[in-house]
């Protein structure tokens, strides 16, 4: 929810300053959304792939933390 929230602010910004037509800034805002869960779905299988790997430590530790950021 974080992420989509500050992404959906990021694009709202990026439409208002490119002066671009309402159509365009609405296509820029409705796509921030499948980037999201895309992105959100790439930390959660790094981490599983981490914790798998290295161990459920490794991916509580700097892993989580990092891929959280």
């Amino acid at each position: 929810i974080r992420s989509l929230i500050s992404l959906g602010t990021l694009a709202l910004v990026y439409g208002y300053l490119n002066r671009q037509s309402m159509p365009a800034r609405a296509l820029v805002v409705v796509a921030v959304l499948p980037v999201v869960i895309v992105a959100n779905g790439l930390r959660v299988a790094s981490a599983g792939v981490g914790a798998h790997a290295y161990g459920a430590q490794a991916a509580a530790g700097f892993l989580h933390s990092f891929s959280g950021w």
